[in-house]
C-alpha cells in the first residue's frame, strides 16, 4: 500500500489523566489497515520551526466509524500544541507505520506496560480477542494512572504497580511479573515501556524460556527507514548489526536486541 499524507479531523482530545490525553481522529483508511504496534507520524499543527513530525503509537481504532485513537503524554512543545487542538481542527498524518506485534495461535498472553507505553497494548486483545490476557502495568501514582478499567474488561488478571503505591503494589512492574512467572508461565509476552523495563522483561522471558516481542521507543526523524535516526542494536551471528525502529520495528523479538548494560 502506498503511504500517503491523510489529513485527518479530531473528534475529541481529552485529559485521561496528569499529563495523559486521548485524541480521537477520523482516518479511515489508518483506521482499516492499522495493527497493534504501529504507527502515525502527526504534522501538529501551530508552529512552522519544527520541520520533523512527531510519531505516536495507535491506540485503539474503530474501523465502522473509520476512527483511530491516540494517547499521548504531554512533554514538551508539540504535545502541548497537540493538547490545545479542538474537535474539529485538523491534523496531517502519515501512517499506518512500522511493524506492529504478532501471533500465532498462543492463547495464553502477557501484556507487560509502563507509562505512557502502556497505551498502545490495548489494540492487543482489542485485535485478537479469542485469547487469555494477563495483564501487568506500572504507573509513577495515582494521578498518572489512565484505562485500568478497559484493562480489567479484557483480561482474565489485571496487575497495578506504582512508584509510591497509591494504585496497586509499591515497586515496579517487573516485580510483579517475575512473582507471577514463578508460578505461571504465558505463551508469549508483549511489552512496551521505558529501555530499562524492556530491558528487564527481556531478561525475565529469556530466563523462563518465553517468547518475547517488545516494542522500542527511540526518537524517529523521518518515520519510514530513510534517516537512520533511530537505528538501534541488534544481534547477528557472532556479532551485532543495526535495524531501524521506524521501519524494521518499532516491535522487535527480545532475543535480537541489544540493550546497553
Amino acid at each position: 500500500m502506498k503511504l500517503e499524507n491523510q489529513i485527518c479531523e479530531i473528534v475529541s482530545n481529552e485529559q485521561l489523566a496528569f499529563n495523559m490525553y486521548e485524541v480521537v481522529l477520523s482516518g479511515p483508511q489508518i483506521s482499516v489497515t492499522a495493527k497493534p504496534g504501529q504507527f502515525v507520524h502527526l504534522n501538529i499543527p501551530g508552529n512552522s520551526t519544527r520541520l520533523l513530525r512527531r510519531p505516536f503509537s495507535i491506540h485503539l481504532v474503530d474501523p465502522a466509524k473509520g476512527l483511530f485513537h491516540l494517547v499521548y503524554q504531554v512533554v514538551g512543545d508539540s504535545t502541548t500544541r497537540l493538547s490545545r487542538l479542538s474537535p474539529g481542527e485538523t491534523i496531517d498524518c502519515l501512517g499506518p507505520l512500522g511493524n506492529g506485534f504478532s501471533m500465532n495461535d498462543e492463547k495464553r498472553v502477557f501484556l507487560v506496560g509502563g507509562g505512557c507505553g502502556i497505551a498502545p497494548l490495548l489494540f492487543i486483545p482489542a485485535y485478537w480477542p479469542d485469547r487469555e490476557y494477563y495483564s501487568f502495568l506500572g504507573f509513577r501514582n495515582m494521578k498518572s494512572a489512565f484505562k485500568t478499567e478497559e484493562f480489567a474488561s479484557l483480561s482474565k488478571s489485571l496487575n497495578l504497580v506504582s512508584d509510591d503505591g497509591s494504585i496497586g503494589d509499591k515497586g515496579l512492574v517487573t516485580d510483579i511479573l517475575e512473582k507471577y512467572l514463578r508460578t505461571s508461565v504465558p505463551e508469549i509476552v508483549f511489552a512496551c515501556g521505558p529501555t530499562p523495563m524492556l530491558k528487564a522483561v527481556s531478561k525475565l522471558a529469556s530466563y523462563h524460556g518465553v517468547p518475547c516481542q517488545i516494542s522500542l521507543e527511540e526518537r524517529m526523524g523521518c518515520g519510514i527507514g530513510g534517516c537512520l535516526v533511530c537505528a538501534c542494536a541488534v544481534k547477528s551471528g557472532s556479532g551485532f548489526d543495526y535495524k531501524r525502529v521506524c521501519a524494521d520495528g518499532p516491535v522487535f523479538d527480545s532475543r535480537e536486541v541489544m540493550f546497553d548494560d
